[in-house]
């Protein structure tokens, strides 16, 4: 079953292809071009037809181009030297970025600032290329199955039209008398013997004559079809108005386009694209009319089946992202458990030995789940289901934040770990979330791959084309082991890894530059790399983002925490070993706390409240606990939504704060909050923060607006837990010293 959002899709082509029924000639060229923009989104900024000159093949006339801003003039091109040349030759051609350059002489591409290109030929029945569809983009241009897709369903229809508004103008060009006409009728029927199925009837419906081609369509002799009705052929499903349509074109002697379907028991129903054209006499009278038809039942059943792969293929890829978000959160909450009880054993009094085995066990959990979120994120990607978050970002401070958060693993490696910062850098509207992952990214495999010397970051600005829109040039320098010149434009690609013994070295899983790539095309942004082996890389983003408005420029301090605990590490760095083979727990990028042997001395207790702690797992259930108690909290626990009502409804005034899962039994984390929330009772304004397994901004949203006032993602970590628990009770975390 296909969700509102497929449904959505399909009804909207549907609806621009039956538009398209409605219109003709230079109409029809300009609907397709705007069916064409509507389909693809932002992805393209032109969609154009062009046709190939009847008496210079070498010439190409545009027949409708379309922008954002609506059409603009046609125009003649000189069809050597341009992509439409090999779009003519190979049947289609995609250029994804940099085309004008790969073609310098097509100044059209260089005046329009073209950076990507698609199209497909256009072909009449013999084969003939007769033109061009297709797309370009100022932007680097991505989704090549889709617009190829989108491409192909309209250019069928595009080729019959083209073809059918060639055969118009010449026929009428030769039909401005009888005589002529009928000569040139006598031409077309020895040429459409051939390639067409032709039929030639009285102005009420007799047929006069028929070619040996609708003749092996009908199953009759030509002995048997002449002088019987047209309607003998048992004409099916055809609407009224298509009826009216026809009859009303011949009863006003113009011609007419439209597809016909013929009933045949032996071989199935058949459809043809049809062209009619009544001819009139030397008195004005219609002598006959022909109709020119083109079975189109193959392409039909192509175009169907087509459209069911693309809604097959959009289901799996729904019931991949769905598996894919239960996995995670099933595999988060066990994880939750393994990781926490592993700190809580690691903060005890260990040996070395011991100490070493649990760090281990905290490397390989917190590797584990940068995996998860880099399978996550990538299958978002290529679903094309992740949406980005548009609010405030302090350029400075983040770097500022990467800074401090990997600086820790490069002095583990003494590297020059340093930052440099234009002056006067604005505050713009970004996602912060993904930038940070990107950088992150970026930052934490130069010191990855880096063993000695130093990585830098630049940060800069420059104008850019408009006055609200700020360009951001950020680099990433490192002299590290540096990519061979060979495969740094294969460094983007899904899973890819250089050789086997990097993967072995280093670890990861080809994930995180191509997360990191996706991101930013997402951004509309470039992400570039330079590199010497043996010498270091570089890499640069450049981002043109919004001005932040005087009013937005406050970065709410509670969101960008949530958002800061809720990276995910997307490089492959989660479990790094410097030249000693000794565990480097920051290259987690933020996400492994920081454990050094802590004992219960860190847990002096400096807080008192009273917490209710609503999970179903009872391992996290102990976690949490012992996390709490440590810090000086007392704790009451329940299992489901329903004990925690219970329990409120039994000591309405006893609790000071609820740390509430989300997927429980009975009641659920997101209805308990409701309940809560409209109660009139001392509980009903009590803080509540969601302890989730599900950690993207939609989840994050969700919890809010059911009532909750904040989130602390799974596995936990014990600052982020604390620092929001303090915060909501407006006291000093307890466990600052312990992560310090």
């Amino acid at each position: 079953m296909m969700d509102h959002q497929e449904r959505q899709f399909f009804a909207k082509l549907n609806t621009l292809l039956l538009q398209l029924d409605d219109v003709s000639g230079e109409n029809f060229f300009h609907q397709i071009t705007s069916a064409l923009m509507q389909m693809s989104g932002h992805v393209i900024d032109y969609a154009f037809i062009a046709s190939a000159d009847n008496d210079d093949q070498d010439v190409m006339t545009i027949l409708s181009i379309q922008g954002h801003d609506g059409l603009l003039q046609n125009f003649r091109y000189d069809l050597n030297g341009t992509p439409c040349a090999k779009a003519m030759h190979d049947s289609h051609c995609f250029y994804p970025d940099n085309v004008a350059d790969l073609y310098p002489e097509d100044k059209i591409l260089q005046d329009m600032d073209i950076r990507g290109y698609t199209g497909i030929r256009l072909s009449d029945n013999n084969g003939k290329a007769i033109g061009v569809l297709g797309l370009l983009s100022h932007a680097l241009l991505t989704e090549e199955a889709y617009l190829m897709c989108l491409l192909q369903i309209f250019g069928a229809k595009t080729a019959n039209v083209l073809e059918k508004n060639i055969f118009d103008n010449r026929l009428e060009l030769s039909s401005r008398t009888t005589q002529h006409a009928l000569l040139e009728l006598a031409q077309i029927k020895l040429a459409l013997d051939e390639h067409a199925t032709l039929a030639i009837t009285t102005e009420d419906g007799i047929l006069k004559y028929v070619n040996q081609r609708f003749c092996d369509q009908a199953r009759y002799s030509r002995a048997e079809l002449m002088g019987k009705p047209f309607a003998f052929l048992k004409p099916g499903h055809q609407d009224h108005e298509t009826y009216s349509a026809l009859q009303e074109s011949i009863k006003t002697k113009s011609p007419w386009q439209g597809e016909i379907q013929y009933i045949d028991s032996r071989v199935g129903d058949i459809a043809f694209d049809t062209t009619c054209y009544p001819l009139k006499a030397a008195d004005g009278s219609i002598e006959e009319v022909v109709f020119i038809m083109t079975d189109i039942t193959d392409r039909i059943h192509k175009e169907k089946a087509l459209a069911h792969a693309l809604r097959a293929s959009e289901e799996a890829n729904r019931v991949k992202n769905n598996f894919l978000a239960v996995m995670s959160h099933e595999v988060r909450t066990p994880m939750n458990g393994i990781l926490g009880m592993a700190q809580l054993l690691h903060q005890s009094d260990l040996n070395p030995e011991q100490e070493k085995n649990v760090s281990a066990i905290l490397s390989s959990g917190w590797a584990l789940l940068n995996l998860l979120n880099e399978v996550l994120d990538s299958s978002k990607l290529e679903a094309q289901n992740l949406r980005l978050e548009n609010s405030p970002v302090d350029p400075v401070a983040l770097l500022q934040e990467i800074e401090n958060t990997l600086a820790p693993s490069a002095r583990l490696k003494n590297l020059d770990f340093t930052v440099h910062v234009d002056q006067n850098i604005p505050v713009v509207m970004a996602d912060p979330y993904r930038l940070r992952q990107v950088l992150l990214n970026l930052v934490g495999n130069a010191i990855k791959f880096t063993n000695e010397g130093q990585v830098l970051i630049f940060l800069r600005q420059q104008n850019a084309d408009k006055p609200d829109i700020t360009r951001l040039i950020i680099d990433i320098q490192d002299t590290g082991i540096g990519i061979p010149a060979d495969q740094q434009t294969k460094i983007f690609e899904r899973f890819y890894q250089i050789d086997d013994s990097t993967r072995r070295q280093y670890e990861g899983s080809g994930l995180g530059l191509a997360i990191c790539k996706d991101l930013i095309d997402l951004m509309r942004g470039t992400i570039q790399v330079k590199s010497e082996e043996g010498m270091g890389t570089s890499f640069s983003l450049t981002l043109d983002l919004p001005l932040a408005k005087a009013d937005d420029k406050e970065i709410p301090s509670q969101h960008a925490e949530q958002t800061a605990m809720n990276t995910p590490p997307v490089g492959d760095h989660a479990a790094v070993y410097n030249n000693g083979s000794q565990p480097l727990p920051q290259m987690a990028a933020g996400h492994m706390p920081t454990v050094e042997g802590n004992t219960d001395e860190d847990f002096t207790p400096v807080n008192s409240g009273h917490i209710l702690l609503a999970e179903d797992n009872h391992i996290n259930q102990l976690f949490v606990t012992t996390l709490l108690k440590k810090a000086g909290y007392s704790i009451t626990t329940a299992d489901n939504g329903q004990q925690v009502l219970d329990l409120l409804q039994a000591q309405p005034d006893s609790y000071h704060l609820i740390l509430m899962d989300i997927q429980m039994p009975v009641l659920n984390g997101l209805d308990t909050t409701k309940v809560i929330r409209v109660q009139e009772a001392p509980y009903a304004e009590i803080p509540i923060i969601a302890l989730t397994a599900n950690s993207h901004k939609d989840d994050e949203d969700l919890y809010l607006k059911s009532g909750m006032d904040a989130y602390v993602p799974k596995p936990l970590q014990p600052e982020d837990l604390f620092n929001t628990i303090a915060k909501l009770l407006n006291r000093n975390a307890p466990y600052s010293a312990a992560t310090n």
